[in-house]
């Protein structure tokens, strides 16, 4: 029998562990499914005006505290801009001067088509290690008609 090693205690304190072949299972040895992936969702409001005054990024997630792997990232703008949003999700050392920027996605995969885009596919670069920072970067100023884009990026946690 494997070593169990507590990853968790869940709500009903059921204790959950990784089997031998880092899956995280209960104490019966069931996988739970996932209990390794996350959702960030957030909104950019008048995504026009902040490019113009505070950054050409939007900082999403500094310093993650565990490798991730993004599987899905999604945006949408409240209309359907006259010129699309061009914009890349990207990884760097810090936010703090973006030392070492990469492109998760593949260059021009993730500008909006009809004021939204889903990427699941055709990454440049999916895994970001812990201490790095996520962010949204524009390549061009938004139009002034996007009030609103939300965003949904879908990860998962790798398996230490």
């Amino acid at each position: 029998m494997a070593t169990k090693k507590i990853v968790s205690i869940d709500t009903n304190t059921k204790i959950v562990f990784k089997n031998s072949s880092g899956s995280v299972v209960d104490e019966d040895g069931i996988p739970l499914i996932g209990l390794n992936t996350g959702v960030l969702r957030f909104t950019v409001a008048n995504p026009n005006s902040w490019y113009n005054n505070t950054d050409t990024i939007v900082p999403v997630w500094e310093n993650i505290d565990q490798n991730i792997t993004i599987s899905k990232i999604i945006a949408t703008c409240d209309s359907d801009p006259i010129t699309e949003v061009d914009q890349d999700a990207k990884f760097a050392d810090s936010l703090i001067g973006l030392a070492n920027a990469t492109v998760i996605n593949g260059i021009g995969n993730f500008d909006t088509v009809n004021g939204t885009i889903s990427v699941s596919s055709g990454w440049n670069d999916a895994t970001i290690l812990a201490g790095k920072s996520l962010y949204i970067s524009y390549g061009a100023e938004p139009h002034a008609d996007i009030k609103t884009i939300t965003y949904q990026i879908e990860y998962s946690y790798d398996e230490a």
